[in-house]
């Protein structure tokens, strides 16, 4: 009895530990099972919709609504959840283990992931509602995305040739 009571203790222990560590990218994993359930709720609402464009009776299109959930793709679903938080979680133990600090590496994979999630969905709202209205707002959102890094990044050479400049007349 005694013995059951440690193992216990040393499963809350390292339990413990390991939410403390991993707390910094909590909110961030929180959101990407968000999207992931979401992404897999809108992709059966797609299937659903194309069932029901079709001109079939209803107790046949019933059959074919409940056809639609597979076990295959509720696998592929929490193999990606399962994916997603233990390589961000990776990401996020490798840097504090090389940097013995956060540099946003793990947010910017994090990002990744729900943009990558925030596309999907909005490619199955677009098919569930037969419109590129979500789409092209994506589209859009990146496109202002791309521009706001390519300026920055523009800026920062031109800070760094403002600097050349001024150490090589210093020299003449």
């Amino acid at each position: 009895m005694e013995a059951k009571q440690r193992l216990g203790t040393w499963f809350v222990g390292i339990f413990s530990v390991l939410v403390g560590f991993f707390s910094p990218i909590q909110l961030l994993l929180y959101a990407i099972v968000t999207t992931v359930l979401i992404d897999t709720i809108t992709a059966l609402l797609r299937d659903w919709s194309k069932i029901y464009r079709k001109k079939i009776p209803y107790w046949r299109r019933m059959l074919l609504y409940f056809q639609c959930i597979k076990s295959s793709g509720l696998r592929r679903t929490v193999l990606k959840l399962f994916l997603y938080c233990i390589g961000l979680m990776g990401f996020y133990l490798a840097e504090i283990s090389i940097f013995s600090t956060t540099v946003y590496i793990s947010n910017m994979i994090g990002a990744i992931i729900l943009m990558t999630e925030l596309k999907s969905i909005c490619e199955n709202i677009d098919i569930v509602l037969d419109t590129d209205i979500f789409t092209s707002i994506f589209k859009i959102f990146r496109n202002m995305t791309l521009k706001k890094i390519d300026n920055k990044i523009n800026k920062k050479e031109t800070k760094y040739e403002d600097i050349n400049d001024y150490s090589s007349d210093s020299n003449q």
